[in-house]
C-alpha cells in the first residue's frame, strides 16, 4: 500500500528499505494475480494505484500484463523502475484524485487499503470517479480493504512487534479514533543502524458506505468476497475484496 503515505504527503527516501521488508512477506500477491487473471481472461492493460516500490506491479507484469504503476512518492517509483528491467511497466508520479492516463485499462487494482488513504467523503468519490473514466468498456476495479471491525476488535492504542529479520524488528502501533474512522499506524523499526519511525494515517469505509461511494461515482458493485480464495464475506472476514464495474448511468449524490 502506498499514495506516498497520504496524497500530498509523500513518504521519504529514508524509510523505502523498511517499507520494502514491512509489506515484503504479504500474501497476497497469488491472489491479486489470480483474481485479475479471472476478470481479465488473459494479459491485459492494469493499472496498479498506490502501487509503492512495485511489489504487485511487477508481479503483474511478471505474467503477461501490461502494467502503469501509479504512486505520488518520486523515491519509490524509482526504485520500481530500477527493479521493472525489461517487463512492461511504466510508472506514473501522480494524485490518485486527480490523474489522466491517455489509454483506459482492463483492471484497476488498490491493495491493502490504498483506497483508505483518500481520507474524506469527497476524496473517494473523486477517487473512484477518476477509476471509472480510466476503465475500458467491460473493466473492473478490485479494492482490497481490511474490515473495519478488525480496527475495533482491540483496544486503542494497541501495540504488537514482528521480526524483520535476525537483526531487526518493527513495532507497529494502531491508534483508531472510532468517530471520525479514522487509523492511525505509527511504525518503528530497530536494527543493528538504530531505531526509525515512520506514520501512515487512513480514513475507513464499510462495506456499505463503499458501495454508496462507488454509486455516486458512477460505479457498482458487482462481487464481494472475503478473500482471494473467493471466500464468503461475513461478519467474520477480516479482509473485504470488491469488485468494482461501471454503472450504467452515473448516480450523484453530493
Amino acid at each position: 500500500m502506498s499514495t506516498g503515505g497520504q496524497p500530498g504527503h509523500p513518504y521519504p527516501e529514508r524509510i523505502l528499505d523498511d517499507y520494502d521488508r514491512i509489506y515484503a512477506g504479504l500474501g497476497d500477491v497469488d491472489g491479486v494475480i489470480g483474481l485479475v487473471g479471472e476478470l481479465t481472461g488473459g494479459p491485459a492493460r492494469v493499472l496498479d494505484v498506490g502501487t509503492g516500490t512495485g511489489r504487485l506491479a511487477l508481479a503483474l507484469a511478471g505474467v503477461g500484463h501490461q502494467v502503469t504503476a501509479l504512486d505520488t512518492s518520486a523515491p519509490m517509483l524509482t526504485r520500481l523502475a530500477e527493479r521493472a528491467g525489461d517487463l512492461p511497466v511504466t510508472v506514473l508520479e501522480a494524485d490518485f484524485r486527480n490523474f489522466t492516463v491517455g489509454t483506459p485499462f482492463d483492471a484497476i487494482t488498490l491493495s491493502m487499503n490504498t483506497f483508505f488513504m483518500a481520507h474524506s467523503h469527497d476524496d473517494k468519490i473523486r477517487l473512484l470517479d477518476r477509476l471509472r473514466q480510466h476503465l475500458e468498456p467491460g473493466g473492473h476495479v478490485v479494492l482490497d480493504c481490511t474490515d473495519p471491525a478488525t480496527f475495533l476488535a482491540d483496544a486503542s492504542p494497541h501495540t504488537y512487534a514482528l521480526p524483520l529479520g535476525p537483526d531487526s524488528f518493527v513495532t507497529v502501533t494502531n491508534i483508531v479514533d472510532r468517530p471520525a474512522q479514522r487509523l492511525t499506524v505509527c511504525y518503528q523499526i530497530s536494527d543493528v543502524d538504530g531505531v526509525r519511525t515512520f506514520p501512515e494515517v487512513s480514513v475507513w469505509s464499510t462495506p456499505a458506505e463503499l458501495d454508496l461511494l462507488a454509486r455516486c461515482s458512477g460505479l457498482r458493485t458487482v462481487a464481494r468476497y472475503g478473500g482471494y480464495e473467493r471466500e464468503e464475506y461475513t461478519e467474520h472476514s477480516r479482509q473485504v475484496i470488491t469488485v468494482l464495474a461501471a454503472s450504467d448511468a452515473v448516480e450523484v449524490a453530493r
